[in-house]
């Protein structure tokens, strides 16, 4: 291993052990506090399904900036103002503001500096998500009129199957299996209380921690709480009891177990109170594969879930394989593309050390300017339909076309199925562990992957497997060695792919992570059997 690699993954290996004593720490602190303003008796582990994932980021966050050199900040009253965000996914956009990024670094310094921080104003944050389009309200409103309709017999459910990530089909058959009415969406339309600087201060009076200097950090945290948290928690908690199931056996879902509040808290509740068993489908390549380095951190997950479906043959506590990938056909009926899968663009919070993401996980200049130029013409960019700010869609757009030299790029904004922008697929790229890749595999799509960061994500249960997709030439961990491979075999694409050793390499990587197939009778039984 390179020196440069040894460091850093040293590095981030140092910091992640700052950052669980730190997440611990404000854990604990937190549930103490939630549970005295709430008029609460959870535990810790029971707020965590609630706060864990946000209370993960914003800890990471925190020791980033105590690593980073800060630089001198000048007009320090406008460091007075806050922005606070409403729920923890949008605390992934407002974090990765620049704005938002020098208070903070402001803010940390003076920590450091043993020094009091002052806010006199507070802003909410609204995310670039929050305007609809008038087709979206049109939609929301049929789907709260449904919910009316069958809200009572939703109220009674004992088993809810909502967004296994087997696509809605496969959850409405699940549903109608298990003799449920189909379930559209599940509401999370609540009241918002405007957010009280008094409410957050008053939190702070009583110190429900005797650890040293912990004051230090508390005002910082409290005041970078999602209002969900605490202004809003008690509109949360009366909206949930109102609309959703009180005596729930078993909860089958995948997305809103991270991302959703609501969702969160009805878990939290029906876990603490019921006993309810959760049961998680794999989305992305997370379980097994990757670490608590990468961003979606699996393991705070994997502690509040009772069974994870896994799609590959991962040893992990709580794992059943049930299938590797889904039913998802890929035909090529034109090979003449170049085509990059662009990730999730969240700058500031997928690397440590890094300020910007966007730039530094994948070069886009340096690997244009070293294709050849027949290759640039045929170049297809296929973005995330989901970018946090401040690189929404048109953000990306215009960073991709920024350099006059360039020719224009054909753009698929991620909106359309993937499948139908693989048809023109000669190679397909994708620029970080995806889900994809493996869907690429098993249907025997030409494709590569960069991996940048691989020697500080990977998993160590999955290293040596994934290290022999690399030695094989079909994972990178440089833009520069990827732009050669795809120059030297763009000419003949398929006589490189089928090549035999190629060939067996590749199967002997799919009978580990891509040898079952999807099986809807199968996955229906082994859910029967679990319930």
């Amino acid at each position: 291993m390179r020196l440069d690699k040894i460091y850093n993954y040293n590095f981030h290996k140092i910091t992640d052990k700052k950052i669980k004593i730190l997440y611990d720490l404000f854990l604990k602190y937190l549930s103490d506090e939630l549970n005295r303003v709430h008029s609460e008796k959870y535990k810790s582990d029971e707020w965590e399904i609630l706060i864990g994932h946000w209370l993960r980021c914003y800890t990471r966050k925190l020791v980033r900036s105590f690593n980073n050199k800060t630089e001198n900040f000048k007009n320090k009253k406008k460091f007075e103002e806050i922005y606070i965000c409403q729920s923890s996914y949008d605390f992934l956009s407002l974090s990765s503001k620049s704005s938002w990024n020098n208070k903070f670094n402001y803010y940390v310094k003076e920590i450091n500096k043993k020094k009091k921080i002052k806010i006199n104003k507070i802003k909410i944050f609204k995310s670039y998500g929050t305007n609809y389009k008038n087709s979206r309200i049109f939609k929301n409103a049929l789907k709260k009129i449904y919910f009316f309709i069958f809200k009572n017999l939703f109220k009674k459910y004992k088993i809810v199957i909502f967004n296994t990530y087997l696509g809605k089909f496969n959850d409405f058959l699940l549903q109608l299996k298990f003799r449920l009415i189909p379930l559209i969406e599940l509401p999370n339309n609540f009241k918002k209380n405007s957010i009280s600087k008094k409410f957050r201060e008053n939190m702070l009076l009583k110190n429900l921690s005797n650890i040293k200097n912990f004051d230090r950090f508390k005002y910082l945290l409290i005041f970078n709480m999602p209002s969900n948290f605490l202004e809003n928690y008690k509109n949360l908690k009366n909206f949930v009891n109102k609309n959703y199931p009180k005596k729930t056996k078993v909860i089958f879902n995948s997305n809103e177990s991270i991302t959703d509040d609501v969702t969160k808290y009805w878990i939290m509740c029906q876990k603490a109170k019921n006993k309810s068993k959760l049961l998680i489908f794999e989305h992305g390549l997370n379980y097994g594969i990757v670490n608590d380095y990468y961003p979606q951190y699996p393991r705070i997950e994997l502690k509040y879930s009772n069974h994870i479906f896994t799609w590959g043959n991962t040893k992990i506590k709580k794992g059943i394989q049930m299938f590797t990938t889904s039913k998802k056909k890929f035909e090529v009926i034109e090979k003449k593309k170049l085509i990059l899968v662009f990730n999730q663009c969240q700058p500031d919070f997928h690397y440590i050390e890094n300020k910007e993401y966007f730039e530094k996980n994948f070069n886009f200049i340096k690997f244009y300017k070293l294709l050849n130029d027949d290759i640039r013409n045929d170049l297809l960019i296929r973005l995330h339909k989901t970018n946090f700010e401040p690189y929404s869609g048109n953000t990306i757009l215009h960073k991709l076309n920024i350099n006059r030299k360039f020719k224009k790029i054909e753009i698929d904004n991620g909106n359309n199925p993937i499948n139908k922008t693989l048809k023109y697929s000669k190679l397909l790229v994708f620029l970080y562990p995806s889900t994809g890749f493996f869907e690429a595999l098993k249907n025997n799509i030409p494709c590569l992957m960069l991996w940048k960061n691989f020697q500080v994500e990977i998993n160590n249960s999955a290293r040596n497997d994934f290290e022999y997709l690399i030695k094989n030439k079909i994972i990178f961990t440089d833009e520069e060695k990827l732009t050669k491979k795809i120059n030297m075999v763009w000419n003949d694409v398929d006589k490189w792919w089928n090549e035999k050793n190629r060939v067996n390499n590749v199967k002997k990587f799919k009978n580990k992570y891509i040898k079952h197939e999807f099986n809807f009778s199968n996955i229906y039984i082994g859910i029967k059997n679990l319930i």
